[in-house]
């Protein structure tokens, strides 16, 4: 089979050229139309959180009997924190710890109470939900806990660290 040389007439060759072009522009067109922007905020200011209070189970008198004290976030004597961040964004509080000791400096099983069951409140919900207002403060973060008193405790001044994690949602 030989191959025969097709020869274009002049309008053939326009017609050609305008159907190239018109092709190259409607893809063209038709990718511009398919483009997304890809977005991403980058948050340049750090947290920062402020105790404001301690949480405190208050002066008790050792129990005849094992006495477990709630504080609830809404109490007086619950912790609480004012945080600083980025305005108008939502966070999540949390506590680190599942479980945390408290201690009156001495060895041993007596001198030892576990607090567990931290809850929050106050300007977070009990999920630990909240967000910054437009100034960028999240004040009256609130937290609770329960230890218990076990009736051979030995007096003194218990005390423990735990851990307030907040992050950017």
């Amino acid at each position: 089979m030989s191959a025969t040389k097709t020869k274009f007439t002049n309008p053939s060759r326009v017609a050609l050229a305008i159907t190239v072009l018109l092709c190259f522009f409607s893809s063209r067109n038709y990718a511009d139309d398919q483009a997304f922007n890809p977005s991403m905020v980058l948050i340049g200011t750090s947290l920062a959180i402020y105790e404001q209070q301690g949480l405190s189970f208050g002066n008790q008198l050792v129990p005849a009997v094992d006495t477990d004290l709630v504080v609830a976030p809404i109490d007086s004597k619950a912790a609480y924190f004012n945080v600083t961040g980025e305005p108008n964004l939502a966070v999540t509080a949390s506590i680190v710890e599942r479980k945390i000791s408290i201690t009156n400096g001495q060895a041993g099983k007596k001198n030892k109470m576990d607090v567990t069951d931290f809850t929050l409140g106050g300007s977070v919900d009990a999920s630990g939900n909240g967000s910054f207002d437009n100034q960028g403060l999240l004040d009256n973060v609130r937290v609770g806990a329960t230890t218990t008193i076990a009736s051979d405790n030995n007096l003194g001044v218990y005390q423990g660290t735990a851990t307030l994690r907040v992050v950017y949602n």
